[in-house]
């Protein structure tokens, strides 16, 4: 199903948030409901954790012409991005990994390889700016999720510009657990 791990990885933040009591109680299942199926953000993300988007259920949405301007323009940025840039690169890639092996020359393989990390690069921040104009045309932040991955200067930077949220989410929920479960397992 569309997004079927955006709504996990949503559920598994809100017991999450609640687990780690970055949030005090959840009392309406309502925002619950409203934050795992915030449709802008269930086909790719950005991940925003639960304790974020609830500060922001609780402030009045009012109406900011600037905001939805704002908005609209990432929407637009990002369809570019998805629609001319990495659909145009992905039919490029198709062809040039269409030729058999035995065919293909090892520029073609390159340019083929490099090409699909580029169409993959468009393809995911394309869909996050459209996600992140939508929320903000609605009233709602959310956190960038790619920095200029290909500006950076080893392996390490590159990951943290890249999927921003999905690691933070990987670090909140994934990481710091298992790292204080193991340091109570080893220090009774």
């Amino acid at each position: 199903p569309l997004g079927l791990s955006f709504y996990m990885f949503r559920c598994f933040s809100v017991l999450g948030d609640v687990y780690l009591k970055k949030v005090k109680n959840v009392t309406s299942y309502i925002d619950v409901a409203l934050y795992i199926a915030f449709f802008p953000q269930v086909g790719m993300g950005p991940i925003n954790q639960f304790s974020a988007f609830s500060k922001q259920l609780k402030t009045d949405k009012e109406f900011d012409l600037n905001r939805i301007v704002n908005g609209m323009k990432r929407v637009i940025i990002g369809s570019f991005k998805k629609i001319v840039i990495a659909d145009g690169l992905g039919t490029f890639v198709n062809t040039c990994f269409d030729y058999p092996a035995n065919e293909r020359t090892v520029f073609l393989a390159w340019m083929g390889g490099i090409c699909f990390l580029l169409q993959e690069y468009n393809d995911f921040s394309g869909y996050s700016d459209v996600s992140i104009g939508t929320g903000l045309i609605f009233g709602y932040t959310s956190e960038e999720n790619f920095r200029y991955p290909f500006a950076s200067r080893s392996i390490s930077e590159f990951w943290q510009r890249w999927h921003i949220t999905l690691g933070a989410w990987l670090k909140t929920y994934i990481y710091v657990p298992l790292v204080i479960k193991f340091i109570k397992v080893k220090n009774p």
